[in-house]
């Protein structure tokens, strides 16, 4: 594996190789990579934002600029906005620029996220690799001379409950593996989080013992997944053919059940 420090996002946007965020889409349906790849949507506001803080929390050169229009429906805002996108450049409102240095201030007065951010390490640092010849790369909010990685997020549920789902829908578990397989790194990796509406609250997770070999397996099967794909230029779908069982999520069915022992 290569360690690449300093390197611009832009840079490693532009290589190839199976990233963390693609871990999950292999693993429900390469076809949906595949789809992902070739269509390509532009960023949107929350994503800026997102790039923004990252900078601010991880000491990294701001590559944004707040916008000086109200909105960009004139023909003078948009090519404004299109010159400072061609420079390489993040637009964002004067409300995003606020809200990404008030979350970046409470992250590191943050009793525990402040210590483990300033512990020797380096951050943004790119990762390459491959597996049985397929591309693989990764870029790692902060590796630490020693112990875990460390992931930053932000989101507007920053408690347990709220990153358990975000963890679920977005893929941060299998991500994380991706990162720490490539690093080897494997002790379970730390996420700080940071909320992004209301008062910029701050919370410290350590992943879970089994989460973490799930999903250590997981990630390691979708390795071979797209190892494949690329093999044979095939990207299959696994709702294609065929009738799939649906069941109800468990809480829902225990739910079921128990209107079912309501007594009218």
């Amino acid at each position: 594996m290569t360690f690449t420090y300093d390197q611009p996002d832009a840079t490693y946007r532009a290589l190839p190789g199976l990233s963390g965020t693609e871990v999950a889409k292999v693993l429900d349906s390469p076809a949906e990579l595949k789809w992902a790849r070739e269509n390509r949507t532009a960023g949107t506001s929350a994503m800026a934002l997102g790039t923004l803080t990252h900078a601010l929390v991880l000491g990294q050169p701001v590559t944004a600029i707040v916008s000086p229009f109200d909105s960009f429906r004139t023909k003078d805002a948009q090519t404004w906005k299109a010159e400072q996108v061609n420079a390489g450049l993040t637009v964002v409102t004067q409300e995003d620029w606020d809200k990404a240095a008030h979350m970046a201030a409470a992250v590191k007065e943050h009793s525990v996220a402040g210590v483990i951010l300033a512990a020797p390490g380096h951050s943004e640092v790119t990762v390459t690799g491959e597996h049985k010849g397929a591309p693989l790369k990764g870029r790692i909010d902060r590796l630490p001379n020693a112990g875990p990685l460390v992931d930053f997020k932000i989101g507007v549920d920053v408690t347990s409950d709220g990153m358990s789902r975000a963890m679920g829908k977005y893929g941060y578990a299998t991500q994380l593996a991706h990162y720490a397989l490539l690093a080897d790194r494997l002790d379970p990796p730390v996420i700080i989080a940071a909320r992004n509406n209301g008062r910029p609250t701050v919370a410290v997770y350590r992943i879970g013992e089994l989460t973490w070999h799930v999903a250590l397996e997981a990630t390691k099967r979708a390795w071979d997944i797209y190892a494949e794909c690329m093999a044979s230029s095939n990207w299959p779908d696994p709702y294609a053919t065929g009738i799939h069982e649906l069941d109800l999520r468990p809480w829902a069915l225990d739910a079921l059940e128990d209107i079912e022992e309501m007594e009218f």
